[in-house]
Order: C-alpha cells, then sequence, then structure tokens
C-alpha cells in the first residue's frame, strides 16, 4: 500500500537538499519536494523504509562533508518478500582505488557483487551514464558496504533507494505497476527503453518493433548515416559469456575469442572461454577444460590457433605457456627450453610467426624490462634483453625531437601494442610505470632523454635494429597517459577508448573520451562524434579492441560494473561517398578518400608504405658522400628524412628544409651496448652484469669496471621481494615497505585470502578493487585475524562486515565470533538465533570479569582487568583480557619499568642496550655485560683510541658506559660527557662513577650544567700494571617514555709529564733543519744576485752595441803626466758589419815611448761579438 501511495509522487531517484536532522531531508524533484528517509553510513545499520538517501556525510551542509571519521560502515536495504530494490547512485567522489563502496545482491558480503566504486564518477562533464550508476537487486536484500582507508578525505557519496521500484523507472516512458513496466504508446521493452517503430530515412517497421534500414542509414531507428563515422552500442541479452574485465581476446576470421579474466564474486555462471560469431551476432560457450582461470594475460591468434602466455593465476604470476587449436578444441601446455619471466599486464603483437611481448610486471612486481619472444613455428623461446638493445649517436645539429637513441623501454604495466603499418614498427600506448627510482642517476644518464622515452605516451620498438624510441611527431599533449585502455589499428589511425589516468593527485579514476592517432603524421584528436552515443558512458577499464571490416570494436571492462557488451568505432565508406567534394573533405579520422575521374566514383586512398623501407643496410655499406638510401630516392613518393635515424617517409609529411640535393644518411651510426641505470633494479636477484648490490646501502649501483664481486642474494633477508611473504605480521614488518592486502576472496569461516606486495604495484595488481583492506607498518594497523572465530569480544568481531557474535548467555559479554548475516550465522547450527547479535552488541560487556548490576555498566573487575569493559589487564600483568582471558604477572628483571606490555608482556627495559623479552640479556653490537647476575647491568664499551666515540639519542631512563684502561694507554686519560640536546631546557641527569675498587669519583651527583668531566691520572692508577676499568652510571629522573635525549662523550690523552731527552732531540732536530733551510735560501739567494748582474751586463753591452758611434772616455792618471785627470774622447779605430744588422767594434790602445807610470783606465766603452760575451771581455783585456 505505501509503496502504492509513492507512486503518486514519482519514483525517479531524489538527493537530499536540505540537512538530515532526525533521519530526515527534503528532497526535490520533478514531483516537487517531499520528505523522505536519510542514513548516514556508520557502523552497521538495517533499513527498511520504502525509499531513502544512504550519505557517506551529511552531504547537504559543505562544511560536514567528507568521510575521514568513517573507518568502514555497512547498510542493509530490506524490502517486502518478493520485491526488489533499485538503487541510484546520485553524488560519487571517493580517492581513486583506495576508497570503494561495494554493493552486494543480498544479505550480507557472500552474496553476489552487483559493482564495485570508487574514485569521481559523478562530476560536471564526467559522470557515469543511468544504466551504469543504477544498480536492482534480484532478491528483496541488498547489502552496501564502505570501506575507505582514512587517508585522503573527499565528499563520499549520496545513494538513493526504492523498494519495488521497476529498473531505470521504465526510462520515463511508462508507468511501473507490481514491480513491472506498463509503457506509453510508442515504447516497448523491459525498461520501457525502445521506441516501437519510430522508423525514419524510409526504415521499415517489423513485427518486433524493429526497423530494416535502407542505405545509406543504420541504427535503431535508421538515423545514423554511415557515410559519416559513427559509434554504435551492441548487447547482446539472453546467453552471455558475463562481464570480466583484463581477460585475453583474438579475432580468427569471423569469430572473437575471449579467455578468462576478471569477475565480480559471485552472480551467474561466468564462461571461461567463450567465442562470439561476428556474422549472426550470437556468443558461444566454449571448452572449459584447460589451464586455469586467469587475468592480467594475453591471447594471441596466429593460423588455426590461439597463443595464451602469462597472467595471474589465483593472485600469482605464472609464465605459462599454453596453445589451443581451434579445429579440435584441445588445449596443450608448450614449454620451450629457455627460461621464461612470469608476466602479466603486458601485451603481445604477432610478426610474421613470432610473437612479441612487452611490458608487464613479474612475480616480484617488478617491471619487465626485457621483450620476450615466441617463435610459433621453430617452437623457440628468447628473451631480447636491454643489454642487447644498440643505441645511436648522431650529429648534434641535425638531432630533431624524435627518436631518443638507445634508451631502454622501463617496461609498463597494461600498455596497448599494435604494429604500425606505416613503420612495420611495434608501436606501445600508454601504461603504468611501477618502477620505484632508488639513489642518484648516474652521471653518463641524461636526463631530458630519460623523462622523455620514461614519460612519452607513445613509444615504437624497431624489430630489425632492435631499438627504442619515441613514435614519430606523436601529439602526447592531446592524448593524455593511461593504462588499462585499449586500441587498435584501422587504416592509419589509431583508435584508443577508455583506460585509468596516470596524473598524480587527481581522484579522475577513468579516461573520459576516446581519441584518434595519425600513425603516419603524429597528429591527435578527440572524437567528438562519441557523444552522439546513447547509453553507453566512455568509462572503462580493462577491455580489449579488435578492428574488423573497417569499424573497431571494444569488448567487456569495468567501471564499478563488469561488462560484456560492444562498444563499436564505424568508419565511413568512401564508395558511399557520391560527390567529389564530400569525397575530398575532410574526415574525422585520418584516413583519406581519393576521387577517380574515370569511373566517377570515391575510393580509398591507399597507404604509402615509404616507412616500410629499409635504410639502414644501405647508409651503413655506403663510404664518404656516396651514403645514400636509394631505395627510398628511386621513389618518386618517397623522401629521406634526415631528421630522424635515416627513414624514409611520404613525401607529403616530411619537412625537407635543410636537405641537401642527394637525402644523404648521417654519419653511420656507431651501435654500442645500452648503458644501464642500475638504480632501476630494486632487487639484489637483477642486479647483474655492469651493476652490483650494495650491501651498505641496500640498492643497485653501477660496478665501475667490474671492481667489486657479486653479491649473494641468498643471504640478505631483507632484499627479498614482499612477494615472497606468506603472512601479514612478516610482511607489514618488513623493512623493504610492503604492504598486505586483504582480498575479495571470502571463505565461509569468515577469512580472506591476502597477499603481500610492492606498494608501487598496488594499482597494477588491483585496480577493480579486489583489495577490500590494507595493511602497512606506517599506518599502524593490525594484521586481520585469519577468520571470524579469532575475534574474542563483540566489537573486534562486528568490525567485520562478514561477522557477527553469538552470547553465550552468561550476561558478561562472553561468546564466540562467526560468519554470518543480519539474521542469522551462515551455519544456523553454530548458534541460537535468539543468541545472535550482528548489527549491535549485547548491553553488558564485561568480558566475563564482571556482571552489570543495571544492565550496561560492569561493577567491578575482577582477575587484574580494568577497564569500562574489563578488557585489558592491570599494569604489572599482562594478558588478553577479552571473553575470560587471563591476566598473568610480568617477568622483568631489575633492568625493566615496573610494567610491562599489557598484551604480550614484553617488559620495557629502562637501561640501553639491554634487550630481551624480559630485559635479561644485552645488545651484540658496542655493549657487554650480564644482566641476569644480581646487580648486573650493561655497559656502552668505550675505547681510549679516539676522541668522539660516542654522539646517540638515549631513549631509556639509564644508560651505563665502562672504559677499559690497560698498558696500551701511554698517558693520562680525560673522559667529557655533556648532555648535548634534549626535548626540554629543564633536562638534566645524575651520575655515578667508579674505579673498582679503589675510588668512587662522585655519587648520584646532579649534574645542573649538564656536563661531567673527570681526568684519570696514570701516575695514580698504575695501569701499566694492572688494568683499570672506569664504571659510569648514569640516569634521568625526569624521564618519560617517548622523550629522548642526545649524549656526547669523548674520551681523550691528557698527559702533563715533560720527556728532557725526548724534548732536545726534537729542539735540536728543528733547529738543524731551520739552519739547513736558510743557508739552502742563502744560496739561491746568492745564485740569483749573480745571475742578475750578468744579465744586466749583457743588457748594457747589448744597448752599447746598439749605439756603435760614441766615443770612449780615456782618464790619464799619471802624476807626471801633462794630461793628469784630463778625460779624452776616442772614436774607433774600425767598423765590421755582421750578420743581423749588426756591427763589431774594436778599439785599441796602444803604449808609445814615455814615461812609465802613466796608467790607462776604459771609462767607458761597448762592443758586439758573435761569439760569448766572456770570451770577448777576456781578449779585449788581453789587446788592453
Amino acid at each position: 500500500k505505501q509503496w502504492y501511495q509513492r507512486r503518486v509522487r514519482g519514483s525517479e531517484p531524489c538527493s537530499c537538499t536540505s540537512p538530515c536532522i532526525s533521519d530526515k531531508c527534503t528532497c526535490t524533484n520533478s514531483s516537487g519536494s517531499y520528505e523522505i528517509s536519510c542514513t548516514v553510513c556508520h557502523f552497521r545499520k538495517k533499513l527498511s523504509n520504502s525509499e531513502g538517501v544512504i550519505l557517506s556525510s551529511d552531504w547537504s551542509q559543505p562544511s560536514k562533508q567528507g568521510y575521514q571519521n568513517v573507518s568502514s560502515c555497512s547498510v542493509l536495504i530490506e524490502s517486502p518478500r518478493y520485491t526488489k530494490i533499485r538503487l541510484y547512485l546520485n553524488e560519487f567522489k571517493t580517492e581513486c582505488n583506495w576508497d570503494f563502496l561495494h554493493i552486494h545482491d543480498g544479505l550480507s558480503p557472500f552474496n553476489t557483487t552487483l559493482g564495485v566504486y570508487g574514485g569521481l564518477l559523478l562530476g560536471e562533464n564526467y559522470k557515469l551514464l543511468k544504466e551504469d550508476r543504477e544498480l536492482a537487486s534480484s532478491s528483496n536484500f541488498m547489502y552496501i558496504v564502505f570501506r575507505p582507508d582514512a587517508f585522503v578525505d573527499h565528499e563520499g557519496f549520496s545513494i538513493s533507494y526504492n523498494v519495488g521500484a521497476c529498473v531505470t523507472d521504465c526510462s520515463g516512458h511508462g508507468e511501473c505497476r507490481d514491480r513491472a513496466c506498463v509503457c506509453d504508446a510508442g515504447w516497448q521493452g523491459d525498461a520501457c527503453e525502445t521506441r516501437r517503430c519510430a522508423c525514419q530515412n524510409g526504415g521499415q517497421c517489423q513485427a518486433d518493433g524493429s526497423c530494416t534500414c535502407s542505405a545509406p542509414f543504420t541504427g535503431q531507428h535508421c538515423t545514423t548515416d554511415t557515410r559519416s563515422n559513427w559509434w554504435s552500442h551492441h548487447k547482446q541479452t539472453g546467453s552471455v559469456p558475463g562481464g570480466r574485465a583484463s581477460f585475453g581476446g583474438a579475432l580468427v576470421g569471423d569469430t572473437y575469442w575471449v579467455f578468462g579474466g576478471y569477475h565480480q564474486t559471485g552472480g551467474e555462471d561466468k564462461w571461461k572461454m567463450a567465442r562470439y560469431d561476428l556474422t549472426s551476432e550470437t556468443w558461444h560457450r566454449a571448452t572449459d577444460s584447460g589451464p586455469s582461470d586467469r587475468e592480467g594475460h594475453t591471447l594471441t591468434a596466429y593460423q588455426d590457433s590461439l597463443i595464451m602466455f602469462g597472467g595471474q593465476v589465483n593472485y600469482q604470476v605464472t609464465d605459462e605457456l599454453w596453445k589451443y587449436n581451434i579445429s579440435t578444441a584441445q588445449w596443450h601446455q608448450l614449454n620451450p627450453q629457455h627460461a621464461r619471466t612470469s608476466s602479466m599486464g603486458h601485451c603481445s603483437v604477432l610478426v610474421n610467426s613470432t610473437i612479441y611481448y612487452i611490458g608487464g610486471i613479474d612475480s616480484a612486481g617488478i617491471p619487465i624490462i626485457d621483450i620476450q619472444t615466441y617463435d610459433i613455428e621453430k617452437h623457440k623461446w628468447d628473451v631480447i634483453g636491454h643489454r642487447e638493445m644498440t643505441r645511436h649517436f648522431y650529429d648534434q645539429s641535425t638531432w630533431k625531437r624524435g627518436w631518443q637513441d638507445g634508451r631502454i623501454y622501463h617496461g609498463r604495466y597494461a600498455p596497448s601494442c599494435v604494429l604500425n603499418p606505416i613503420t612495420d614498427r611495434i608501436t606501445v600506448f600508454g601504461g603504468l610505470n611501477t618502477t620505484r627510482i632508488v639513489g642518484e642517476k648516474p652521471d653518463y644518464w641524461l636526463q631530458s632523454e630519460e623523462e622523455t622515452i620514461r614519460e612519452s605516451t607513445f613509444v615504437e620498438y624497431d624489430i630489425y635494429l632492435k631499438h627504442w624510441g619515441n613514435l614519430y611527431r606523436a601529439d602526447i599533449n592531446t592524448i593524455p597517459m593511461v593504462y588499462l585502455a585499449a586500441a587498435s589499428v584501422v587504416g592509419k589511425s589509431l583508435v584508443i577508448f577508455g583506460g585509468r589516468h596516470l596524473s598524480v593527485g587527481t581522484e579522475q579514476c577513468f579516461n573520459s573520451a576516446p581519441y584518434l592517432l595519425n600513425l603516419e603524421t603524429g597528429e591527435g584528436r578527440q572524437l567528438a562524434s562519441f557523444d552522439a552515443l546513447e547509453g553507453v558512458g566512455p568509462l572503462r577499464l580493462g577491455h580489449t579492441a579488435f578492428t574488423y571490416k573497417n569499424s573497431v570494436y571494444f569488448f567487456g571492462g569495468y567501471n564499478g560494473k563488469m561488462h560484456d557488451d560492444f562498444i563499436i568505432y564505424h568508419l565511413g565508406l568512401c564508395e558511399d561517398l557520391e560527390d567529389e567534394t564530400t569525397c575530398l573533405g575532410q574526415r574525422e579520422d585520418f584516413n583519406e578518400c581519393m576521387w577517380d575521374d574515370t569511373e566517377n566514383s570515391c575510393h580509398a586512398a591507399p597507404i604509402s608504405d615509404c616507412g616500410k623501407v629499409k635504410c639502414y643496410e644501405e647508409c651503413l655499406s655506403g663510404d664518404g658522400f656516396d651514403r645514400r638510401c636509394h631505395a627510398c630516392q628511386t621513389r618518386p613518393d618517397c623522401t629521406f628524412d634526415q631528421h630522424y635515424p635515416d627513414t624514409c617517409r611520404a613525401h607529403h609529411i616530411v619537412d625537407t628544409t635543410g636537405f641537401d640535393d642527394l637525402y644523404r644518411c648521417r654519419n653511420v651510426p656507431n651501435s654500442n651496448p645500452s648503458r644501464i641505470q642500475c638504480s632501476e633494479y630494486k632487487l639484489c636477484e637483477h642486479c647483474k652484469g655492469e651493476c652490483v648490490w650494495s650491501i651498505l646501502e641496500g640498492r643497485c649501483k653501477v660496478n665501475i669496471e667490474r671492481a667489486n664481486k657479486e653479491v649473494d642474494c641468498s643471504t640478505l633477508t631483507r632484499n627479498k621481494p614482499c612477494t615472497s611473504f606468506t603472512t601479514c605480521s612478516k610482511c607489514r614488518d618488513h623493512e623493504r615497505g610492503c604492504m598486505w592486502c586483504q582480498l575479495d576472496k571470502l571463505h565461509s569461516d569468515g577469512g580472506r585470502e591476502g597477499q603481500c606486495l610492492d606498494v608501487t604495484t598496488y594499482n597494477a595488481r588491483f585496480p577493480y578493487g579486489q583489495c577490500v583492506k590494507w595493511i602497512q607498518k606506517y599506518n599502524h594497523s593490525f594484521c586481520p585475524a585469519e577468520s571470524c572465530a579469532a575475534y574474542r569480544n563483540c566489537s573486534l568481531c562486528q568490525s567485520q562486515p562478514e561477522c557477527g557474535w553469538c552470547d553465550d548467555g552468561s550476561g558478561t559479554g562472553t561468546g564466540t565470533c562467526h560468519s554470518g548475516t543480519f539474521y542469522s550465522p551462515l551455519q544456523t547450527d553454530v548458534c541460537p538465533l535468539n543468541s545472535w547479535f550482528y548489527e549491535t552488541c549485547p548491553p553488558c560487556q564485561c568480558n566475563g570479569h564482571s556482571s552489570c548490576s543495571d544492565g550496561t555498566h560492569c561493577d567491578s573487575c575482577t582477575g587484574h582487568t580494568e577497564g569500562a569493559h574489563c578488557d585489558r589487564c592491570i599494569a604489572g600483568y599482562h594478558g588478553d583480557a577479552t571473553n575470560k582471558g587471563e591476566c598473568r604477572t610480568c617477568q622483568c628483571s631489575h633492568l625493566s619499568e615496573a610494567n610491562c606490555n599489557r598484551l604480550t608482556g614484553k617488559c620495557f627495559c629502562n637501561t640501553m642496550g639491554v634487550t630481551g623479552y624480559g630485559c635479561d640479556s644485552c645488545e651484540h653490537n658496542d655493549y657487554e655485560g650480564d644482566p641476569e647476575v644480581e646487580g648486573g647491568t650493561c655497559y656502552y664499551q668505550l675505547t681510549a683510541m679516539m676522541n668522539v666515540i660516542f654522539q646517540k639519542p638515549v631513549l631509556t631512563r639509564k644508560i651505563n658506559f665502562l672504559l677499559n684502561l690497560d698498558n696500551t694507554v701511554p698517558d693520562d686519560v680525560t673522559v667529557q660527557i655533556r648532555l648535548v640536546s634534549a626535548q626540554n631546557n629543564t633536562d638534566w641527569f645524575a651520575l655515578n662513577a667508579t674505579v673498582p675498587p679503589k675510588d668512587t669519583l662522585t655519587q648520584s651527583k646532579k649534574m645542573t650544567q649538564n656536563a661531567w668531566s673527570v681526568t684519570l691520572k696514570k701516575s695514580r692508577y698504575n695501569w701499566d700494571s694492572h688494568p683499570v676499568e672506569l664504571r659510569v652510571y648514569i640516569e634521568f629522573p625526569h624521564h618519560k617514555p617517548g622523550r629522548s635525549r642526545t649524549l656526547q662523550v669523548e674520551v681523550h690523552h691528557s698527559s702533563n709529564q715533560i720527556d728532557l731527552k725526548q724534548f732536545f732531540i726534537i729542539f735540536s732536530s728543528c733547529i738543524m733543519f731551520l739552519v739547513f733551510v736558510f743557508l739552502i735560501a742563502w744560496s739561491g739567494k746568492v745564485r740569483y744576485s749573480q745571475y742578475r748582474n750578468q744579465r744586466n751586463l749583457e743588457i748594457q753591452l747589448q744597448e752599447r752595441a746598439l749605439r756603435p758611434f760614441k766615443s770612449h772616455r780615456i782618464l790619464f792618471k799619471g802624476l807626471n803626466s801633462l794630461a793628469f785627470g784630463q778625460l779624452f774622447e776616442v772614436r774607433p779605430l774600425s767598423i765590421e758589419p755582421l750578420s743581423d744588422e749588426k756591427q763589431s767594434i774594436a778599439s785599441y790602445l796602444i803604449s808609445l815611448p814615455g814615461p812609465k807610470d802613466i796608467n790607462l783606465a776604459i771609462v767607458s766603452g761597448s762592443f758586439v761579438s758573435s761569439t760569448p760575451y766572456n770570451k770577448v771581455i777576456s781578449q779585449a783585456s788581453q789587446q788592453v
């Protein structure tokens, strides 16, 4: 009755437009405004209203939007028997791929999954279409579970529900009566979604209400003109294989084959293998024998067979290789000799008889850099290692944007691969890079090149050169970088649809538009024609694509729901264009038409094969200026492209500016092995060859000149891959930074399977919400129990959506936890129905340690327990007090605090260096002592051979030091201890230092200046004769757990005695050294002065030689001479010309008869000779 009354005001979705107060809010739709039930999702709730709204928070109040305080919540919607429930997403925005809303068709998570939603799904210009945001139950129950990770907060969701309403509200073209649509005139279908005989453009109406169209029109109502490009949606009814994602698909003739894939749990039978007949448009179930179901694999067609490789089987990555014979319908496992790398998320391309497998991740979650190949005819498996790929060096002046030479493909998860028909190279689009860079880049790795090859949306692999590079002029600005997309080639256009964005920080999980890329020119564009497609949203992940008869088919995929429909992009046929103008006009795709004047008709223009001309051999074999690609230059329609590595291209797409007339090859490239970035290897096992694993740094580094030996990786437990850990605790606590995922595979006892993985591979391994909860060390999460039975109290039990509490009737809160639903446990015989609690707990929750006199509050806790629910042990005791658990006395030594961990019993050691469960042992490094003896403790071992030997944070109340002095210590020793840093300025320490058995240097002295120093005299303690020990005991009286401070200890020699003998020896040596240095300096000075004098004389002689007609001056000194004291000028007697424009001058003085006491002296004069100066001077003196 209530349901029929509601039909008066309409049953379309309605969301709250006012605050949700007292579980009521105002709803507004086309029928007006009215009050409706509202529920904020918190813990567990059961709803039985005929309609209402479920909110993650009070959506109508912006200040309260978000779900930051929501750990998880679940809601059960119940309707009257034989009525169904319709659910509609009004608003939805959560953290992409981390916070999911799971919707189940039934009472609990054990029932069929209808949808798993996450990310931004409903926003401006970005939304799921009606059929994807609406769900309907097959029973009168619907169970909703929201699982956020409590790290990133978003607006959340608003969901409307109606009980008994028809799905899609009869599409607005009918009335819902008795849970069935009564369609308006002119409409038909279960949801009145099809217009009955609305045929246009000459279409004929058939008896079933469909239209038979006349060319060139097609579509449901004959409204689509096939002369232009258009989209269509085909959803098969009746026998279908079931929705799936990340499956394998291959086209053979007119049949499309699919195998495996990820299916949401429960529901109808999902076919493992199926084939779709494209001519009859019908599905057929294939054999269920052969390999196990899997996801993330590839299926490649070759002649009459299908080759399947890799994938993930039960969440374990495999290297299995299978062959399916279509004629015999038999599977055979292949085992070629060469070792294969386990892989999932790769793509495959068939070239001749060889399949190339590119990208993906291995069993450890590491991206696969190498290319794996399988030659079907030779039954040969091979691996093209990155060290085999060549790199080339070209003239920098002619290097334009294009191929970035010699860079390895870093390996991406879920890329799309096609064989480029323009160049016969393998084009790879998109993909998720899961590599985590460790450490610095090597010097030889050019960052600009590295980032280009890493982040480029499109890359190509040249099969001939074994060479990676960027796609020719690819428009990476128009087409976004996505993964889990699908792409296929039609003509020279690459059609791209769907995928998940890689932008950091965005919650727009899905690529919202299809794109086209011109494989010849690199031009990209968004397809506008998709907007005209009704009933299908563009949001898809994990689907496949293939080309059939000039159309691209996209099958399956995920967008919250799993799909098994076809979305088809049809390219208009040139042959349907009737006039030249239309024929030569611009098309939405990049394929071209040409007009034939002779036949007066339009035809598809052929695709140039210039790009397939291989210039490499001709270029490499040429010499000098004759290096040319003759195979390209002899073609009038082709041009040799110098801007790219000696490539032939169609003439109309190449910019020939700056080319010479011969279009010669550039300098012949030197092919060298690519250098590898060692930091890419995250595992020791992969760090080989040019690289070596550094145990100290825990990473892979360049092995310079092979100077370091290879490491035995089996001994390094910290470098084990995360996938090697099979338990949550080992995974969570591992140093590598692993995360544990609880999977959606739910067992009947409430337990879930789990897997350990590297956090960088999370988006690759679980893109569809398979990880219902993740645990990592830094988020302080507890590992989940293996089953419901492991939860020991009601609140913990009910924190798991699949568990409920069975009270034992004692009235003290004890009982057992079991898997179940709101109404009963799954195994009804384990608990009476009147003792089953699923939504709330029994009022008295005292864990068997007390009773409740007032029915809800515990009277007084017994058994050494405390708390409002007597759920924890008192100080000094430990154990799990829940559900009648026993509390036991802490067993700790005298070196621990008064209490222990109340749950585990592990003691809190109060002295640094003391360890062990009961604080009964010393740490092996730097500490010594025996805590188990009476009064024993642990000491930090000091040494007198260093200066600052201890500077560490102290996290405990006490720390002890021990300094051993023996005959190896020659001098007095000074020890200084000071508090370097503390959390507050009032911190101080008390110190007690002893030198047994003689002295107590200080006794519990308060160090007000935060420092202490002592000097031990060797003359007093005589440690040359017997060893001496200095023991220092430090305590921080105001210590609190979690407080730290840094101590610095310095030990150095401080001798005051002077050794006179040694002093004089050193002093004498220094004096002699100084004298020797002085003599060397003086000798050098004298030699330098002589050199300068000689040089000055030579300069003077040079100057005089330049003045040859100057006269000599002669002084007569004889006393009796008449010329005494007079100067006479004597001019040269002879001048002799010499070479080099110089002259030889000779002056002679002749002694004539006269007095013997006359002395002559040459006052000035000059001469030049080609002989050495000293020889000339000697000769002149003799002559004088």
